[in-house]
């Protein structure tokens, strides 16, 4: 049965030259004529026979691999190379330059009888991360055991977790260009990118003598397209997280993350090693703790239970502060540890009936923040300019994007608050509101709406609290009984329409709906 040749052509980056090696088992075929004659001239011609040498070196390497024969090299200076078999089967072939021309010829060759080697150690780490190179795309996301199964599977040849780790750090390096260069040409990157766009970048590089070398403290980049965005569009409110670079250097990658009107993420800026910025810059600042990860330290001091979990996250999220002390009260009677650690915790940083109302926005969660990380997870294995020019160019697609979006859209309010706006009034179906005169109501779940001044009052009392869906209702009952009334047209039809442009205000400025 005749077996299926297999054809491999080995490139170098110094020549256009190649060895061509035709491989059959039990047989071999080589070309035998190797001429350098296109090699550039400024080379001289010990460089150029080194030059060969390890080209024909790499050419039997992989011509070793591929049909699993070890081989190894007794005679290897600038005018001959002899390898033979590992295993002394017999296998010989030596190549030597002819005269004094630039011509290397393979004069002897004796084929090899040996079997199979699975643990070839011509596969070196070097040829690996060739292979991973020229063959794979996404090397960054392939796990070391990938590697290894991948170099399994095509070329029979087991190698370790150790060699498969290294040839992928070459790998890496050989693509997106080495770390410790990127770091020493950052002052050249920034000054590029003041000449071709506009934006603020800080660098700060830690020197404790004159006689020691810099050596790099923070970087920060925000892009004026990005602050113009934010300042318009978006609330006064802002979602800060950091992720664990996974480069040799480590560090963290800072984000600050801003809502735009359709409550998606908005990307504001970046920073590497300025986690202190929190103590030493927003000191002043209101400052809320993420409520997924405040229950994850408060589930590991007092335990996961669904009664326990409940009434922490209802004192959480109640909207005014009689609902709160009512959970906080069952949570005193359940566990006096629990309750005095969260009230060691100021409110205003977790409660959301004590939240300010100047950004207009009481969420709860960083969940923005998280998606985003989760978005730049294939860049923070880079070097910290291919990663800056990563998120860089994944910024312009994403706002090419939604500009695009924007602009096919048509509506007074945006997507997912119009669906949020329509739950709500779906709901306020059984509010019952009741003409006070004027612009004022009065709902029959105990909120009284005053629609000019866009204020919610609880009861008869003048105590104020922060709006939370049930005043939505309540404006939404208010509003939708008031076609013509106050300068404001309004229309409702079976519990599901109201005037869009009051929407917005009830929406928009639901902080101050109090």
């Amino acid at each position: 049965m005749k077996k299926k040749k297999k054809s491999v052509r080995r490139r170098f980056e110094d020549s256009e030259a190649a060895f061509v090696i035709n491989e059959e088992v039990g047989q071999h075929e080589i070309n035998e004529d190797y001429d350098t004659e296109d090699l550039s001239s400024n080379v001289d011609s010990d460089g150029e026979q080194k030059a060969l040498s390890k080209d024909f070196k790499s050419a039997l390497q992989e011509h070793s691999v591929l049909n699993g024969k070890e081989v190894k090299f007794v005679k290897n200076d600038l005018k001959r190379v002899r390898a033979v078999c590992k295993k002394g089967c017999g296998f010989l072939i030596m190549t030597s330059k002819v005269g004094s021309s630039q011509t290397f010829r393979v004069k002897t060759l004796v084929g090899q009888n040996c079997g199979r080697t699975f643990g070839n150690k011509s596969a070196s780490v070097e040829w690996i991360a060739q292979v991973l190179v020229d063959r794979f795309v996404n090397v960054a996301g392939m796990t070391v055991i990938q590697i290894i199964d991948e170099i399994k599977k095509s070329y029979s040849v087991g190698i370790t977790y150790w060699k498969a780790g290294r040839a992928k750090k070459i790998a890496m390096d050989c693509l997106v260009g080495d770390g410790e260069r990127q770091y020493a040409r950052l002052y050249d990157y920034v000054a590029e990118l003041l000449r071709v766009k506009a934006g603020t970048f800080k660098i700060k590089v830690n020197q404790p003598q004159p006689t020691l070398p810099p050596r790099f403290g923070s970087f920060y980049m925000c892009l004026e397209g990005c602050k113009e965005g934010f300042l318009g569009s978006c609330r006064p409110f802002i979602e800060v997280d950091g992720c664990h670079l996974k480069t040799s250097y480590g560090g963290q990658l800072l984000v600050a993350v801003g809502r735009d009107p359709n409550d998606q993420y908005f990307p504001l800026t970046f920073a590497v090693g300025l986690m202190s910025v929190f103590d030493d810059i927003l000191n002043g600042v209101e400052h809320r703790l993420c409520l997924c990860h405040l229950y994850n330290n408060f589930k590991k001091k007092f335990g996961r239970g669904l009664v326990i979990r409940d009434l922490m996250m209802g004192a959480a999220k109640a909207t005014y502060h009689k609902k709160w002390e009512k959970k906080m009260g069952e949570l005193k009677n359940l566990n006096v540890d629990a309750f005095n650690w969260l009230m060691g915790i100021p409110t205003k940083s977790w409660c959301k009936h004590a939240f300010s109302a100047y950004s207009r926005c009481d969420v709860l969660i960083n969940n923005l923040s998280e998606s985003f990380n989760s978005t730049i997870l294939l860049a923070r294995d880079k070097p910290i300019i291919t990663m800056m020019e990563w998120i860089g160019s994944y910024l312009m697609s994403r706002f090419a994007s939604l500009r695009e979006k924007v602009d096919s859209y048509h509506g007074d309010v945006m997507p997912k608050q119009r669906k949020r706006l329509d739950r709500e009034v779906e709901k306020s179906g059984n509010w019952h509101p009741v003409w006070a005169g004027g612009s004022q109501f009065e709902v029959t779940h105990g909120f009284t709406m005053d629609k000019k001044g866009n204020m919610c009052r609880q009861g008869a009392s003048s105590s104020t609290s922060q709006a939370g869906r049930g005043s939505t209702r309540d404006a939404e009952a208010g509003a939708a009984s008031t076609s013509g009334v106050g300068g404001s047209a309004t229309m409702r039809e079976g519990g599901t329409r109201t005037s869009s442009r009051l929407a917005g205000q009830i929406l928009g400025s639901q902080a101050s709906c109090n």
